[in-house]
């Protein structure tokens, strides 16, 4: 009973999906108009040299929306400028002071 059941996710993917899932993959408009955003939250120090040497805890958070930087960085300084005239954004989105440094 398994295997049909299996079989039929198989064959008709769209039908039990909704739609979500289909055997096709994206039209050409799809792949063109397509983007993404991905977020990263980091955290440091508003005064690393200060920070490194005594070990402190960090007293900065940092968020930035856009793109993905690949290891591609490696092949020039320019990467990040031809990223962004082809559609791909980096863009800071808060900065914000935590709390003084503390000793950890």
């Amino acid at each position: 009973m398994i295997g049909v059941g299996r079989w039929l996710l198989l064959k008709f993917p769209s039908f039990f999906s909704f739609r979500w899932f289909q055997k096709t993959g994206p039209s050409e408009e799809e792949v063109r108009s397509a983007s993404f955003k991905m977020w990263f939250v980091g955290y440091g120090f508003s005064d690393n040299s200060l920070a490194s040497e005594l070990n402190l805890t960090p007293d900065m958070q940092i968020i930035t929306r856009g793109g993905v930087y690949t290891p591609g960085i490696v092949f020039g300084p320019d990467l990040q400028e031809r990223l962004q005239e082809n559609g791909v954004s980096f863009d800071l989105v808060s900065k914000t002071v935590l709390r003084g440094p503390t000793a950890a």
